[in-house]
């Protein structure tokens, strides 16, 4: 049977390293200890290796991902038509819709997309330069639901709404408008930050609605 390195109890093994070392300091070593104290020796110098490469991995994994990152943002970047004139946006859901927490939720129905900032494919609005922009949503929950949307920056909620029609009554709808500090190849979508792990749903026919415009390039 063959026994990991990392599912060795280590008491097991201070246990073991104390008894032979016992034994040397009494004069009663014998072979068994001997050997025994050189197999754990070998055991304790192979888990920091070990340790050490599973460290250098994990760091590799990491730099690997930030890099993809950066290139997929350089690729959005490059999809962005912007003349130093207008850049904005104002986009609806002509279908229901189901909406799952940090996933960006895709707006069917473009309205207006100036300077194509906004990806239908992926419903994120890259900013295509640095500047104040302006953000308004508007929620309209199914019944029976319960939504805790946000519009968000990059990876972080800057904006959000409470869309509750759990008693399944009335349409419920939350929304309002923000003014947010963007750099160029800030991602701005929407989504939903709670319940945690679920998936809601959001009404059509125009009711839900995501906008965003240029005020000043700075």
């Amino acid at each position: 049977m063959q026994h990991s390195l990392s599912n060795m109890n280590p008491l097991f093994i201070g246990a073991l390293l104390a008894v032979c070392l016992s034994n040397s300091v009494l004069g009663k070593a014998s072979p068994w200890d001997q050997q025994h104290l050189a197999l754990l020796s070998k055991v304790t110098e192979l888990e920091r290796i070990v340790k050490e490469l599973q460290q250098h991995q994990s760091l590799e994994i990491r730099t690997d991902k930030d890099e993809l990152s950066r290139q997929a943002r350089q690729a959005e970047l490059s999809n962005v038509r912007y003349d130093g004139g207008e850049s904005g946006f104002y986009v609806t859901l002509d279908k229901p819709q189901e909406v799952e927490t940090k996933m960006p939720l895709k707006f069917d129905d473009v309205v207006t997309n100036i300077g194509g900032a906004y990806d239908t494919q992926t419903g994120i609005y890259t900013a295509p330069v640095t500047g104040t922009y302006m953000f308004a949503l508007n929620a309209v929950c199914a019944a029976r639901n319960f939504l805790h949307l946000a519009i968000y920056k990059n990876n972080a909620p800057a904006f959000k709404v409470i869309c509750d029609d759990l008693k399944g009554e009335i349409q419920h709808q939350g929304g309002g408008t923000t003014i947010l500090r963007l750099q160029r190849g800030d991602r701005i979508y929407v989504t939903m930050m709670f319940p945690l792990g679920t998936v809601g749903e959001v009404r059509g026919n125009g009711m839900t609605s995501f906008s965003g415009y240029l005020l000043k390039e700075l």
